[in-house]
C-alpha cells in the first residue's frame, strides 16, 4: 500500500455554515451481547450509507440511554461528536452512538477504556456495523473518547481495517509518543485553536508522532462559541468550554470529519468477503486446528512460539463476516481437562447449547467465520457440503472437511461422523 502523503491542514473558519432542514435519519436503540454483558448504541442508517462511524463520548462515556432511545439530555448532547450524529447521518453515514456497556454504567469508562474488554465491545460494533452495511467503518472520538480509539486501533485483529477521528483529543500519558508511533490506521486530529483544555501546540506534537499512520491530517478550527465552564468534565456534569465542545461549529466540525473519512475510506476497506481456513495437524496430541486468521496461520507456520504443528494441505473457504443467508461459526477453547483443543459451533443454536453444557469451555469469538446451514443436509447453490467428525475420545477434538471420502476414512479409523441428512453434512461453504 501506497503511504500516502502527510499534510497537517490549518482550517481557519469563522463563521457558521447555515445548514438546510432535512428530515431525521430514524434513531433505533441496539442491544447486542458482549462478553456476557450488554452493550447498547443508538442506530442511524441512512439509504446507501457511505461509510459506518462510530461515535465514542468522552467524560466517563456513560449516556444512560434508555430503550425509548432517550437518555439523560445532558449526557447525551453535552459532546461535540454526539450532538451531531444527524448532521452525519445526513451526510450519508451510518452512525452508532455508544453508550457504556451494562456493566459499566455506575463507574464510568475510566480507566476502563484501555482495557482489551473495551476493545471487545467496540469490535461488537464494529461487527454489527459491519453486518448491516458493507462499508468502511470509523472511530470518531471526542475528549477522553480518544483513549477509546487509540487503544482499540492498537489493539483491534488485522482483518479489522478502521480509520479514526480524534476530536479534541484528552490523551492518558499511557497512550504517548511510543504508543502513537504503533498506530498504523488512518488519523484524523481535529482541534479548535483557542480550545482551553487541547493546546494546538499539544496536537501538532501527536500528529507527529504519528509516524506509522498511512494518513493523518490536523484540522484547526476557530470561531464558534466560547462559553462553558471548566475542563474538568469527567463525569459529564456541568458545560465544556465552548471551543472545546465545538459550540456553534457543528456544519465545520462534521465537513471536517467527513471530508477526511471519503478521501481515506479506501485504506480501511474491509477486506474480501471469503477467506481460506487453513488446517494444521499436531502429531504429538493427535488434534486438528481449524483458522484463517492470518496471525495465527503465521504463529503455527512458525512453529517457535507455539510449536508442533504443521499444514496438512487440506483447507475450507468461510466467510469473513455476515452475508445473505450465513450463520456466525462461533469458535470455544476446550480446556487441558477436557482436551486442550478448539470446537467450531455452526450458528447460535449450537453455540448457546454447547456453552449451556460445557460451562467450563471458553468462549473466543461468537461469530469467528460465517457459512450457510444446510437443510435437511442439502447444500445450496454456490456452496458445497462441509463434513464434521469428532475423535470420541476424553481428549476431545473434532475434524472439518469438505471431502467425503476424508470423512469416511475418518471414521473408519474410529472418528464419530456429525451433521444434517442422509450424508451427515455440517455446514455449507463458498465455493
Amino acid at each position: 500500500m501506497t503511504r500516502a502523503c502527510f499534510l497537517v491542514a490549518w482550517l481557519l473558519l469563522s463563521l457558521s455554515v447555515p445548514v438546510p432542514v432535512h428530515a431525521l435519519v430514524p434513531e433505533t436503540v441496539i442491544d447486542i451481547p458482549t462478553r456476557g454483558v450488554t452493550q447498547r448504541f443508538l442506530f442511524l442508517q441512512p439509504a446507501h450509507p457511505v461509510a459506518s462511524l462510530i461515535l465514542l463520548p468522552g467524560g466517563d462515556g456513560v449516556l444512560r440511554l434508555r430503550a425509548d432511545g432517550t437518555g439523560e439530555k445532558e449526557l447525551m448532547e453535552n459532546n461535540a461528536i454526539g450532538r451531531n450524529r444527524q448532521r452525519f447521518a445526513e451526510q450519508g453515514f451510518a452512525v452508532a452512538y455508544v453508550d457504556a456497556p451494562s456493566d459499566m454504567q455506575v463507574t464510568g469508562l475510566s480507566p476502563f477504556r484501555q482495557s482489551t474488554d473495551h476493545v471487545a465491545d467496540i469490535l461488537a460494533v464494529i461487527r454489527y456495523m459491519r453486518e448491516h452495511a458493507d462499508v468502511p467503518v470509523w472511530l470518531i472520538a471526542h475528549d477522553t473518547g480518544v483513549n477509546s480509539a487509540v487503544f482499540a486501533a492498537l489493539n483491534l485483529p488485522p482483518n479489522q481495517p478502521v480509520g479514526i477521528a480524534l476530536v479534541a483529543g484528552l490523551l492518558s500519558s499511557a497512550l504517548g509518543r511510543d504508543r502513537l508511533a504503533e498506530v498504523n490506521r488512518p488519523v484524523l486530529l481535529v482541534s479548535h485553536a483557542n480550545d482551553p483544555c487541547v493546546r494546538l501546540d499539544g496536537q501538532t506534537d501527536v500528529f507527529f508522532y504519528l509516524v506509522a499512520a498511512p494518513a493523518k491530517q490536523l484540522v484547526a478550527l476557530t470561531g464558534g462559541d466560547r462559553g462553558g465552564e471548566s475542563c474538568n468534565n469527567t463525569n459529564n456534569t456541568g458545560s465544556l468550554p465552548g471551543y472545546h465542545n465545538f459550540d456553534g461549529l457543528g456544519a465545520e466540525l462534521t465537513a471536517a470529519v467527513a471530508e477526511f473519512v471519503l478521501k481515506y475510506n479506501p485504506l480501511v476497506t474491509a477486506p474480501a468477503a471469503t477467506a481460506t481456513a487453513v488446517e494444521f495437524y499436531h502429531a504429538g496430541f493427535d488434534h486438528y486446528f481449524l483458522t484463517w486468521i492470518a496471525d495465527e496461520i503465521g504463529l503455527l507456520d512458525a512453529g517457535t512460539v507455539i510449536q508442533g504443528w504443521a499444514r496438512t494441505g487440506k483447507s475450507l473457504s468461510v466467510w469473513r463476516s455476515a452475508q445473505t443467508a450465513t450463520s456466525p461459526v462461533c469458535r470455544f477453547y476446550i480446556p487441558p481437562a477436557l482436551g486442550n483443543s478448539h470446537f467450531y459451533g455452526r450458528g447460535t443454536a449450537e453455540c448457546d447449547e454447547t456453552a449451556a453444557k460445557n460451562p467450563s469451555f471458553v468462549l473466543e469469538d461468537p461469530r469467528f467465520m460465517h457459512v450457510v446451514l444446510p437443510t435437511a443436509g442439502t447444500c445450496p447453490a454456490g456452496t458445497v457440503p462441509v463434513h464434521r467428525v469428532f475423535s470420541n475420545r476424553a481428549d476431545a477434538n473434532h475434524r472439518y472437511m469438505t471431502d467425503r471420502a476424508l470423512r469416511d476414512q475418518m471414521v473408519a479409523s474410529g472418528w464419530l461422523a456429525e451433521g444434517d441428512g442422509p450424508d451427515l453434512v455440517v455446514m455449507c461453504s463458498p465455493t
